[in-house]
C-alpha cells in the first residue's frame, strides 16, 4: 500500500468512524482473508482438505507426507490453525508460524484494499491503518512469547468445551477432540518453556559456582604470595 500503510510511523491509525465503515471493512477482510476457505476446511476436516489441495495441484504429495517440515511455509494461517486443532501439527513452531502468517496476511490484504479504495473512500487510509494496527496489537505480544501462546490455546480449548445440550453428538465429539489437541499443544509449549527456564537457572548456578571457585582459587594464590613475600623479607 503506497506510503500510507506500509510506513506505519507516518500514520495516526483511527477506528472507523461509522457503523457502515466498520461492517464493510470487517466483511471484506473476512471474505478475502480466508473465511470462505476456512468454512470448507472446518466442514470437511484438514485431511480431506489437504487431499483436495493435492488434487488441485496446490500442494504436493511429498509436502503432505511431512507437512510440518515441508508444507508449513506454504500454508495460510487458517490452514495451520485447523491443522493444530486437529492434531496434524504438534510442533510449537506451527503456532508461531500461524501468528506470523496471520499478521502478514492482514497487512497484505489491507494494503491491497487501500490501493483499490483510496480514490473512492475518504476513510480508506484510516480504515486500513487502524485494521493493521489492531491486528498488530493482537498478534505481536504472542509472536515471541510461548507462555502467552499457551494461554491463547488453552482459552480456545475452553471455548470448544462449552457445548450446548442441543449440539449434535458428532459436532460435540469433534469439538472435544480439537480441544484435546489444543491443550496438548499448550502443554508442550509450557513444558518447553519450563525446560528452557530450568536450563537457564542451571547455567546461572553453574556460572555462579565457577565464579566462586575461581575467586576461592584467587584468594588462595594471594595468600600464598603473601606468605612468600613474608618469607623473602625474613631472609633479607
Amino acid at each position: 500500500m503506497a506510503e500510507a500503510v506500509n510506513q506505519q510511523q507516518n500514520i495516526e491509525p483511527k477506528a472507523p468512524t461509522t457503523e457502515r465503515q466498520t461492517i464493510t471493512g470487517a466483511e471484506t477482510h473476512q471474505a478475502v482473508a480466508g473465511a470462505i476457505h476456512g468454512e470448507s476446511i472446518i466442514s470437511i476436516g484438514w485431511t480431506a482438505y489437504a487431499a483436495r489441495q493435492v488434487e488441485d495441484g496446490k500442494w504436493t504429495k511429498e509436502q503432505l507426507a511431512h507437512p510440518e517440515q515441508n508444507l508449513l511455509p506454504a500454508m495460510k494461517s487458517f490452514e495451520i490453525r485447523q491443522g493444530i486443532r486437529e492434531g496434524v501439527f504438534t510442533d510449537p513452531v506451527a503456532v508461531t508460524t500461524m501468528f506470523a502468517k496471520d499478521l502478514q496476511e492482514t497487512r497484505v490484504f489491507w494494503n491491497d484494499w487501500y490501493v483499490t479504495h483510496a480514490n473512492d473512500r475518504d476513510d480508506a487510509r484510516e480504515l486500513a491503518a487502524s485494521s493493521i494496527a489492531a491486528k498488530e496489537e493482537e498478534i505481536n505480544p504472542l509472536l515471541e512469547n510461548p507462555t502467552r501462546q499457551a494461554h491463547y490455546l488453552t482459552r480456545q480449548a475452553e471455548e470448544d468445551l462449552i457445548i450446548e445440550d442441543t449440539t449434535e453428538p458428532a459436532i460435540a465429539l469433534r469439538k472435544q477432540q480439537e480441544a484435546a489437541s489444543l491443550l496438548e499443544m499448550a502443554a508442550k509449549i509450557a513444558r518447553r518453556k519450563v525446560e528452557e527456564i530450568t536450563k537457564q537457572q542451571q547455567q546461572q548456578e553453574e556460572k555462579k559456582k565457577a565464579q566462586q571457585a575461581t575467586e576461592a582459587q584467587a584468594d588462595q594464590v594471594r595468600e600464598q604470595l603473601a606468605e612468600l613475600d613474608r618469607q623473602e623479607q625474613k631472609v633479607a
